[in-house]
């Protein structure tokens, strides 16, 4: 009975090794894969709270107006396909360590300018179908927080113009700096790439309270 129980310890041990082994000596591949931009959406945001977090109503308070932007590609999403793992079986221990490889995905055309259209009247010094590109701040989440809690529009495209990890997209949030005086609000995020291609979406319409 002894013997049998030492022949299972170093079993056990050989197979906790060999999976050690693999995890620490597989290398992680540094190609990047490269992609379109392709689409452009926006998601409300509830920015009435200490963090501002998704919403899934049409209601803003008039001085917390809120959108993530997300810039996504055309390339397929290959961490869903490459991040699982491979067997039950566990042939090599490669199944574990691939799960903990980043994909890295990098766009042909970068971000060149982004600029916001508001299709009502702010307050009566701003009407509709204004430029409020100046009137929004950024806050960065994209594959990690920024040291700056808001910056300038025209700041930021430094920070979202990288290498993008697990996911060929880019996303950020939006804030409005002014408070809005109509009963609603409705802006339209312009996304200019290189070589003067655009891309858009228009928010839902937002009602003030």
């Amino acid at each position: 009975m002894k013997l049998i129980s030492r022949v299972l310890l170093i079993i056990s041990l050989l197979f906790v090794s060999r999976i050690l082994s693999g995890c620490f000596n597989y290398p992680c591949s540094e190609e990047v894969y490269y992609f379109d931009f392709a689409k452009v959406r926006t998601i409300n945001l509830d920015n009435s709270g200490m963090w501002p977090i998704q919403s899934q109503t049409d209601t803003m308070r008039r001085a917390s107006v809120a959108f993530q932007v997300i810039v996504a590609g055309d390339f397929p999403y290959l961490a869903h396909a490459n991040h699982g793992l491979q067997g039950i079986g566990f042939p090599s221990a490669q199944a574990f360590s691939k799960t903990n490889c980043p994909m890295l995905y990098g766009a042909n055309s970068r971000i060149d300018e982004i600029s916001i259209v508001t299709l009502f009247r702010i307050n009566g010094n701003i009407p509709a179908n204004s430029n409020v590109s100046d009137l929004f701040v950024y806050t960065g989440k994209t594959d990690f927080y920024n040291s700056e809690l808001y910056i300038p529009l025209n700041q930021i495209y430094p920070l979202i113009n990288h290498v993008y990890v697990d996911y060929p997209e880019v996303q950020f949030q939006l804030f409005l700096k002014n408070k809005v005086e109509a009963d609603s609000a409705r802006f339209i995020i312009n996304v200019k790439l290189a070589y003067n291609t655009i891309l858009f979406d228009t928010t839902r319409l937002i009602f003030m309270r």
